[in-house]
């Protein structure tokens, strides 16, 4: 769900435009819209060069200078690729003050919520939009690894760069979009999903240890290393072979933390049934 899938079939560049539901048109102007150094115009583009910089290891470069001259009221599209079937291939969008990012990935081919990246305070200097009158240099990098958003604007540069992990599965199955951010937010909801991910696998992992005449030392160990394991295939593993990078230090707590709530209610579960 993280790793681009971009379709073969022809692009259109979409500069600023007015898209009905889907986007609002930019209340402003949208200068020098590239992709590394391949311009975007608001037409078909002549090749799928645009297809092959995105889709190296490195990624491309997606830069547009904008001059805001309004506040949308809904999302507003800045510069986006489509391809021919509509489906979007690469999104720079603003939304209130903030600025959204995304390329097409695994996530649309399985039909599931697509991944978006956010960086806050481009458009305004709190939540709400604010005029700043003045050009803003916008640009954007999707790799594997990491995920690169800038804005420079009078000297001011506000940037992030996030990296793609397998804990923010959860948000492939939420009703609505959600962005990705380097918020409190999305990180205390990413620990509550791995906590109640990692429930079950306490929960059966000791029980059946328990059910195996194993004495409860033996027991106790065998569980440990069962959930050990498969947070190191789920988080190291899985990750690496799709190039991605492992899940973060601090999100193996909560689903440790998980896994020790699902023991213990296997731990009574066992003693009331004894």
């Amino acid at each position: 769900s993280f790793v681009p899938a971009l379709t073969r079939s022809p692009y259109y560049g979409q500069i600023g435009r007015e898209l009905g539901e889907m986007l609002s048109a930019f209340p402003g102007d949208v200068l020098e819209p590239t992709v590394d150094s391949v311009r975007l115009p608001d037409r078909q583009l002549p090749d799928n060069e645009v297809r092959v910089l995105l889709l190296r290891p490195e990624g491309a470069l997606i830069q547009a200078t904008v001059i805001p001259r309004g506040c949308p009221r809904t999302t507003a599209g800045i510069v986006r690729i489509a391809d021919a079937g509509a489906r979007e291939i690469l999104l720079l969008a603003q939304n209130d003050a903030d600025l959204l990012f995304g390329v097409r990935t695994g996530a649309e081919a399985l039909r599931l919520r697509p991944m978006r990246f956010r960086l806050r305070h481009v458009f305004g200097t709190a939540s709400t939009c604010a005029l700043v009158g003045d050009t803003i240099q916008l640009q954007g990098r999707y790799t594997l690894t990491s995920v690169f958003v800038r804005a420079a604007a009078r000297g001011e540069i506000v940037e992030e760069t996030m990296a793609p992990s397998v804990s923010q599965g959860w948000r492939l199955f939420l009703p609505l979009q959600t962005y990705i951010d380097s918020g409190l937010p999305g990180a205390a909801l990413t620990a509550t999903w791995l906590f109640i991910l990692m429930l079950p696998a306490g929960y059966w992992g000791l029980f059946v240890a328990r059910s195996i005449p194993l004495g409860n030392a033996g027991a106790n160990v065998t569980a440990v290393v069962y959930v050990l394991a498969l947070l190191t295939i789920a988080f190291v593993a899985v990750p690496g072979l799709f190039g991605l990078p492992p899940v973060r230090a601090w999100e193996w707590v909560p689903a440790i933390g998980g896994a020790a709530a699902g023991a213990l209610g296997a731990t009574l579960a066992h003693s009331r049934f004894s």
